[in-house]
């Protein structure tokens, strides 16, 4: 089911379709696109025929990737200095040595248009219900690893290497014309299906171990044990104990006596001659069998004794080791730059080291794709949980949350939830906030009063600010609310609902007292409120949902980090990575916001995907797609070619000025 952007004669509404047209390098924005094609109300779809389309687009573009890469090596290989560009090199004339196919191979995904699905499909103003938020990232990731496992049994079945096969693959994709790529991504987006309603048989609480994720990735665990791989990582028990369990006490192999084995650790450990005690458990603590920091190796069971050949930081110069990435040794120098300091630092170096085990889990337990593409769907997920974090923040600060719901109710008026759609169609329904504050609800848009738990005020102050003055008057009737802006009479219908809520604040630490539909009813229920000196925030229906969101995307982090050791560590890298994606792990590189190669940049005709030329002296036909021509520009094997959002909104405002400034109402922020 496909929904288009809303037309004049339309209520606008909530949640926005999310436009995706989806193109090597992320998404192609054009006023010259049917508006009933690319988008899509993704509440009432399935996921699959986006992830497909997103997953061809990021596999042409990782063939344009080992194409330019291959041309700047030919360039340098040539020793051309003359006019033009290396794109103009041929790549038949430059042989295909070992060095060069590994260098081409050791290029990492970058998975633009996998970013911006996830983008859209966790945002606020365009992303799917939460109780399909796991199955849309399900989704998103089981098709690089259906794609690893297909690449594995063909390479199994070969009797060529890996590396062998690696290298055929390149020079099938070096051998092939620009017509011939563009044709193939032409012809196999085709192919594929519309996007199909969403069934409910499919939603994310149904378990379906063909399908699922978090089996999948136990699976594939699994296999590399199986395998005998000599980089499995050991993992602490962790065990949580339980009313009645046995815990025992070794003090020749404990830090202190809080220090404590289950008893299947201690079973499968050797204590011969040590002092030993048991005792039975009431519920909580846990088993810290392979937690150095609470027991000695020697004490530790098989399972989860730390393995020798794990990385002993004692032993390694982060400044020559060269398996040591940039990141390790960036943390290194700044916090060991005084000599002994870092040494002396044991939270320093056991970050130091689980930093370098996750490195090396990701490059060796997980193909390439598949790590890029948890970088990307785990990123967005991350960035998701803050997001959320900050419209709760905002929403006790009635000048930040007027401006950002009033924001929202523009954005849904015209239509687009992201800058980019403002050039698809005309200028903003309003030029200011305060012509936006005075906006009319569009449908399933409330703003929401919600009281906090202050752990000061007693249920009585708390009932009195909901429905003051004497407890035996009658209940208002339904029309008395209706007056939003009236708040003598109380926040609610009667004296029995300000006692459940009153109930519900002090069990769940908050509770939505009413939801308005104007601003200024809005903020007279919190100045009712905070007049009685309560704790609140007025959010919206998209705020609402979005931390729905992001309460199922923790879950779903969690699972995912439990279900392997890998993911585990991009899990951890993204939750504490500020780099913006510069900082790779072992490869994988995490996105918290969509990149792309910037959807404009040096001419109009960039912004249509009719198609046009840049360059007058081309010899061939110079009748290509503008997405294809920004490769010239922003070669895609470069890190620094994907930009998110806000760079390339700053690279538009250097090439255009003031002109088409995009701090303007008409092209996405209000001023």
């Amino acid at each position: 089911m496909t929904s288009s952007p809303r037309k004049d004669t339309q209520q606008p509404s909530y949640p926005l379709p999310a436009y995706l047209d989806f193109v090597p390098g992320g998404v192609e924005y054009g006023a010259n696109q049917p508006k009933s094609e690319n988008w899509y109300g993704l509440n009432y779809i399935a996921p699959d025929a986006l992830v497909q389309k997103a997953f061809i687009a990021d596999k042409i573009l990782h063939k344009y990737a080992i194409r330019s890469e291959y041309q700047s090596m030919a360039v340098t290989q040539k020793g051309n200095k003359g006019k033009g560009s290396h794109m103009n090199i041929k790549l038949e004339e430059v042989q295909l040595s070992e060095d060069m196919a590994a260098t081409l191979e050791s290029i990492p995904h970058r998975l633009a248009s996998l970013s911006v699905l996830a983008e859209m499909a966790f945002a606020p103003l365009t992303g799917v219900h939460s109780t399909q938020v796991k199955k849309w990232a399900d989704a998103m990731i089981m098709k690089y690893l259906q794609d690893a496992n297909l690449s594995n049994e063909s390479t199994s079945a070969s009797s060529s290497t890996s590396a062998s096969m690696s290298a055929f693959e390149i020079q099938n994709i070096l051998t092939q014309t620009e017509q011939q790529l563009m044709e193939e991504f032409d012809s196999s987006t085709a192919s594929i299906p519309s996007p199909s309603p969403s069934k409910s048989s499919s939603s994310a609480s149904t378990p379906t171990h063909q399908n699922e994720l978090v089996h999948s990735l136990k699976m594939l665990h699994q296999k590399t044990v199986q395998g005998g791989s000599t980089c499995l990582p050991i993992r602490q028990c962790g065990y949580v104990f339980q009313n009645g369990d046995i815990a025992w006490n070794c003090r020749t192999c404990q830090y202190d006596n809080t220090c404590v084995l289950c008893d299947e650790c201690f079973q499968a450990s050797d204590h011969v001659g040590h002092e030993v005690t048991f005792h039975k458990t009431s519920p909580g603590g846990c088993c810290d069998c392979g937690d150095l920091e609470a027991w000695k190796p020697e004490g530790c069971c098989p399972l989860h004794r730390p393995k020798d050949s794990m990385v002993d930081l004692k032993d390694i110069d982060v400044n020559e080791d060269s398996n040591a990435s940039a990141g390790v040794k960036n943390s290194a120098n700044e916090i060991g730059s005084n000599g002994s300091l870092g040494g002396n630092l044991e939270a320093f170096k056991a970050s130091l080291k689980g930093r370098m085990d996750g490195e090396t889990f990701v490059k060796e337990l997980l193909p390439k794709e598949l790590a890029a593409a948890l970088g990307v769907v785990i990123g967005a997920a991350v960035h998701t949980v803050v997001q959320a974090v900050d419209g709760a923040g905002i929403g006790a600060d009635p000048v930040q949350w007027t401006r950002r719901w009033a924001d929202q109710k523009r954005r849904i008026y015209d239509g687009r939830s992201v800058d980019e759609e403002y050039f698809l169609g005309e200028k903003s329904c309003v030029a200011t906030v305060g012509e936006a504050i005075k906006l009319p609800s569009p449908n399933r848009f409330r703003l929401h009063l919600r009281l906090h738990n202050d752990d000061v005020h007693t249920y009585d102050e708390v009932i009195e600010a909901l429905w003051p003055g004497s407890y035996s008057r009658s209940a208002r009737r339904p029309d008395d609310l209706r007056d939003e802006l009236d708040t003598s009479l109380g926040l609610v219908q009667d004296k029995e609902t300000a006692i459940e809520k009153t109930q519900l604040v002090d069990s769940d630490g908050q509770v939505i007292v009413r939801d308005y539909i104007t601003v200024e009813g809005a903020q007279a229920g919190y100045n009712r409120l905070k007049a009685g000196g309560l704790h609140c925030s007025v959010i919206s229906t998209p705020q609402v949902e979005l931390e729905n969101r992001a309460r199922m995307l923790l879950l779903w982090l969690a699972e995912i980090a439990s279900a392997h050791p890998a993911v585990s560590a991009i899990v951890v890298h993204a939750l504490v990575d500020v780099t913006d994606g510069n900082d790779s792990l072992g490869g994988a590189i995490v996105w918290g916001n969509s990149k792309m190669v910037p959807v404009w940049s040096f001419s109009e005709s960039y912004l249509s995907s009719a198609r046009v030329s840049i360059r007058e002296d081309e010899e061939d036909d110079p009748s290509v797609p503008g997405w294809r021509r920004r490769m010239d520009v922003f070669p895609p094997h470069l890190s620094s070619t994907y930009l998110s959002r806000e760079e390339y909104r700053q690279l538009y405002k250097l090439g255009f000025g003031s002109l088409h400034d995009l701090s303007s109402p008409s092209k996405g922020e209000m001023s």
